[in-house]
């Protein structure tokens, strides 16, 4: 009983100290605008060709990440060689209706702040959410049965804009 008190306090105070001005699910450590080399230091599972001179636009990735017991690829953008977006995009169907309840759960949490929210049948999903920040703006959709896309992008100067 006691464990369980002190997990809950735990979640709760993971939760409270959760800021709707950075990434969730862990990625908490990406900044918008970050260099390629930057954000690899920071998750070396991170994979993907190496910036082509004069390219505008380059990604990196991670092919299996975890999120709530939910498996994802997390794909990086970089416009400029400086991170612009980060985009979640489920690696199976299997699942998804415990992983949406936990991903809408998570993110409401952490960015219901911001206004926005979620909407059923909304731009062609099953459960559809956005919220919009100073530094990033959120969308989330999930289409029954057969995935799950959170996108997070940067806006303005931090985005490297």
């Amino acid at each position: 009983m006691k464990t369980a008190a002190l997990l809950l306090a735990a979640g709760m105070l993971q939760a409270a100290s959760a800021s709707p001005d950075m990434l969730a699910f862990g990625l908490d450590k990406l900044a918008w605008g970050m260099s390629p080399q930057a954000t690899q230091g920071q998750y070396p599972a991170l994979d993907g060709a190496a910036m082509t001179p004069g390219e505008p636009v380059s990604t990196l990735h991670i092919a299996d990440y975890d999120v709530a017991g939910c498996r994802f690829t997390v794909m990086l953008t970089f416009e400029r060689g400086r991170l612009s977006q980060v985009d979640l995009d489920s690696n199976s169907a299997a699942h998804l209706a415990a992983c949406n309840a936990r991903l809408k759960r998570l993110l409401q949490d952490q960015y219901g702040g911001l206004g926005g929210g979620f909407s059923a049948g909304s731009h062609g999903f099953s459960d559809y959410g956005s919220w919009g920040g100073k530094r990033m703006d959120i969308t989330y959709g999930e289409l029954d049965g057969a995935f799950i896309k959170v996108t997070f992008k940067g806006v303005g100067k931090s985005a490297g804009q």
